[in-house]
């Protein structure tokens, strides 16, 4: 991985983009809010022109893929309604959990302002 290169033009892990679709449809893509994480294009909600009201919602921040297995697996336990979970197998995965976020955010800290490379 290079170091951050701030004078060139190339995409940088924490950059901060939008994004504007042109085709059969253009527009912003952006989010439908913080609870649903699908992205769409609306036309009508603006244009190059006259960005959207809600710009904020077609921000997004360019960041390393991040690990979520062991997360989903404690989240899943914790969810668990037909039976008493294990006591001990759930603290092993909520400290398995906590200890990938830890890992996935140390990361990210690491590989802040490398150049994205594709492929």
């Amino acid at each position: 991985m290079e170091p951050a290169d701030n004078t060139s033009s190339y995409l940088h892990i924490g950059d901060t983009v939008s994004f504007y679709a042109e085709g059969s449809v253009s527009g912003f893509i952006s989010t439908l809010g913080l609870v649903d994480d699908r992205v769409v294009v609306q036309p009508q909600a603006g244009d190059l022109a006259k960005p959207p009201a809600k710009f904020r919602d077609c921000i997004f921040k360019i960041l390393p893929m991040q690990r979520y297995s062991a997360q989903e697996q404690f989240q899943k336990a914790t969810q668990t309604t037909k039976s008493m979970p294990d006591v001990v197998i759930l603290q092993k995965l909520q400290t398995a959990a906590e200890q990938e976020k830890k890992t996935s955010q140390l990361e990210t800290e690491k590989m802040w302002g490398t150049r994205v490379e594709y492929g």
